[in-house]
Parts: C-alpha cells; structure tokens; sequence
C-alpha cells in the first residue's frame, strides 16, 4: 500500500473535507483505539472521510505513524477491522487475519514523498539568481515537496584571487554582504526546510578569515540546516557500534563539512523515523569532459567507506550505506544508479560568467524534482526523476549579464 499525503489531501479537499481537521479527529479516534488495545473499525473511518476503503486504510496508517500515546505506552501494530470482506476493493498489499468478530486487515505501507535537489547558487555574485529559487520553492510547495537538500557553494565567496570583486555584487564584497542576502533573500515558505553543506566558495571566508559562514546562516535561519561531520554520526551512526563507527570517521577524514547526510521520508513521520539515507558532497577538484565520469570515480573513491559501512551491521542486521548521493560544485545534471546508489550531480542555478566561457565549462542550469516511493526501513522501491530547468528574469539573457536586485 502505498501513502502519498499530498494526493489523500487532494482527494479529501473534493469530499468537502478539510485535512487538517479531519487528521486532528480521525487521530482522537484511533488514539482511543489504542488505549483500548483493539483495531479500528475501517468501515467506520470509511464514514468519516467518505474516501475508498483503500485510501481510508491509507489515510489511517498516515495517522497513526504520528501518534505517541502517553506515559510511553508502545502501540499495537497498525490494524484495522471489518465484519466482511464484501464490497472492499483490496490491492494485495494487505495482510488479511480471520478473527472471531469478522477479518483484520494488517497495512504493510509504502510511502510516497518528494524532494528537491539543487546546488551552486553562488549567492552575492552578479550572476545569482534569486528569481529562479523563488520560482523553485514555489514549485516546491505546489508538489508537496517539504525538504530542499543543497549540496554546496551557497554563496560565491570572496577573497580567493585578486580579481574576484568583478564577479561580486557591489554590496556582496564582503562576509557582511553575503550573509545579509542569503539571510534576507534565500526563499522563505511555511513548512518547507532547506538541508544543505558547504562548498569551496563557502570556506573562501574560513580559509582568509578563519570564518564558517555557513554555521553563522543556520544560526539566523531555522529553516536551514546545515549538515556537518556530525550528521554523519547522526545518519549513519543510528543503532550501530559506537566506537567502531567513530573509528570509521576518524580514518575517513569526514569533518571539513563539504560531506553531509540527512534521513528523508515522508513529512508526517518524525524525523527520528525517516529512514532514507541522503548523502551529499561537494568535490574540489577539476571538471570532466565526459557527463559521468565524475559520479563513477566518486563512487569508486568512496567505496573504501562504503564498503567500510556495508561490513557494519546492527542488530536487525541492516547495513550501513546511502541510498541517495548528491554531487555539487561541476555545475553538471546527470542521474546514475552506481553500484546500488541513486547518485545525482545536482546542477546549478547562477547564470554563466566569463570564467565559464574562458574555460569551455558545462553550466547547467535547473534543479531535481524527485519523487520518492520507500519503505519504512528506507530502502526505495520507486523514484522518478525530473530536471526542472531554471527560470531566469529574461532581462537578463545577455553577454554581460544584468544585475537584478
């Protein structure tokens, strides 16, 4: 079965329902069901959210991931129950137990979310593009996407050669000057969180100043998060051996914050219950000529680790590995399945400069949509891709490209 939150609120919205409430009501009656130890009537919720049996189990299994009962009480597994099996329309997902009152219908569940990746924005140069992210965190909201994951090169950095202030906004010349514009122009929407690591414009600051800029916006913004060698720990370090895992860090070098991983899944489950491994980085060497040449040497760079994760086992005998991996800083687009891994090379959204035509550089400019179908341990059973390219003022479609403010 599979739970897409975003298509059961469309189709409550058609009932005349309003989601929110009717979540807030159909959680009072399962909670009492809980309590009370049994299974839910499914005919009964059926009434409540005029919605097909199958919805209405999926409906269900979306409220009862959020419910935590009180004094620690531990939930019933996820069931609910019907007299007969007449008249319902089941998809063979469901695990069907004949009980004394009638049949229980087990949910095994899927759930399906969305994603955006992106990358490189180069906030403060002349050729940033903050019309383009806002019209990206638009579409972010119109598909139910909650979670925006940027892998790098957030703002253009200064200070790195002598020339550099010709790129840069005249009031980004500064550490000051790009702090204030990503604090004030990164794109704000209610409910949706932007993960992201840093990239070698990034340290430009901490390598001539001594300065994380990234730490200093995370600070200032709650609603973006950024991942350092801590949430390495956090993702891959979940219910594994303590001590050999941080002798797999201390050995891999995993600390300078351009390596980051972040747990996705759908926006109703708690964080501490999302189980899609996300891993990012943003590389420091050169540019490639062939589109996936990059991706495959990372991937082969990074087996001893996770080959090193993969030997780790917890006690349900899972292993360690990510499921996604996010590549920045080649402004390229390219999606690969490399040795089990969905590995994405996210793109760019900051218009070409002279350093690109100098260089005959690939700029390709856009961001991933992906939609997501997992199981609750993580693992993927489907995703679909779309490289959305991005929008750019169209003023600004010239040789010498045209700040806008």
């Amino acid at each position: 079965m599979t739970i897409d939150e975003q298509a059961l609120d469309l189709k409550l919205t058609k009932e005349g329902k309003k989601p929110a409430e009717l979540k807030a009501f159909l959680k009072g009656l399962v909670v009492q069901d809980l309590l009370a130890d049994r299974p839910s009537d499914l005919l009964t919720l059926c009434g409540h959210t005029s919605l097909s049996p199958k919805d209405t189990q999926s409906l269900y299994q979306l409220v009862y991931d959020q419910i935590e009962l009180p004094d620690g009480k531990k939930k019933r597994p996820a069931a609910t129950s019907v007299e007969s099996l007449e008249g319902l329309t089941l998809d063979g997902s469901e695990q069907i137990k004949a009980v004394s009152q009638g049949y229980r219908l087990m949910i095994d569940p899927e759930y399906t979310f969305r994603v955006i990746l992106v990358s490189d924005t180069h906030i403060g140069s002349k050729h940033d593009n903050i019309e383009g992210l806002e019209k990206m965190f638009d579409r972010a909201v119109a598909i139910g996407a909650k979670t925006v994951l940027h892998s790098g090169d957030l703002v253009d950095g200064a200070f790195a050669h002598r020339d550099m202030f010709l790129y840069l906004r005249d009031e980004c010349q500064t550490f000051d000057g790009q702090f204030d514009r990503v604090v004030n122009k990164w794109p704000r929407r209610e409910g949706v969180s932007t993960y992201f690591i840093a990239g070698n414009h990034d340290h430009f600051f901490q390598t001539n100043a001594g300065v994380d800029l990234c730490r200093h916006v995370a600070a200032a913004r709650q609603d973006m998060r950024y991942l350092k060698s801590e949430s390495i720990r956090e993702v891959f370090g979940k219910g594994y051996d303590k001590e050999r895992f941080e002798r797999v860090l201390e050995n891999k070098k995993l600390g300078s914050g351009r390596v980051g991983a972040v747990r996705i899944g759908p926006s109703h489950l708690p964080e501490d219950q999302r189980n899609t491994i996300m891993m990012m980085i943003h590389p420091g060497d050169g540019s490639a000529r062939t589109l996936s040449y990059k991706p495959q040497q990372i991937i082969k760079n990074l087996g001893m680790l996770l080959y090193s994760f993969e030997n780790m086992t917890n006690p349900e005998g899972r292993r360690i590995k990510p499921h996604i991996l996010q590549i920045g800083h080649y402004h390229k687009a390219d999606m690969n399945l490399l040795r089990n891994v969905y590995v994405f090379q996210a793109g760019t959204m900051k218009l070409a400069d002279e350093f690109h035509e100098v260089k005959n550089l690939d700029n390709m400019m856009g961001y991933w949509v992906l939609e997501i179908t997992s199981k609750r341990d993580g693992d993927i059973v489907r995703l679909a891709e779309r490289f959305q390219q991005a929008y750019v003022d169209p003023t600004r479609y010239t040789r010498s490209v045209v700040p806008v403010k």
